[in-house]
């Protein structure tokens, strides 16, 4: 986990990038994918494991958005993929196995 300098300014963009992607889901082919990319970054780096699992969730929920673009979804699931690698063994088998792949 980083410093509580580089945690804070991780939650503080939490909201400006919670309705950028929201905004572009359904709108531009490639903005929305870029956004997720970007907060995928900033949870690998600067959040927890909470953070990690929260971040997850909502590109779980992004992806089943009916206007979500091809492009979009190869991004949420790369996403998942980088935030995953992030978090404990343990937690990948008692958390995301049972929720997401069962």
């Amino acid at each position: 986990m980083c410093t509580d300098d580089g945690e804070g300014f991780y939650n503080s963009l939490k909201g400006d990038l919670q309705t950028a992607i929201l905004n572009s889901i359904g709108s531009s082919k490639y903005a929305a994918g870029e956004i997720i990319k970007a907060w995928a970054t900033l949870a690998f780096i600067a959040g927890d494991e909470h953070d990690n699992l929260e971040f997850i969730k909502k590109c779980v929920e992004w992806g089943k958005i009916d206007s979500c673009s091809n492009e979009s979804k190869k991004a949420i699931v790369s996403a998942i993929g980088f935030c995953t690698s992030a978090l404990p063994g343990n937690t990948v088998v008692e958390k995301i196995i049972p929720e997401y792949v069962v």
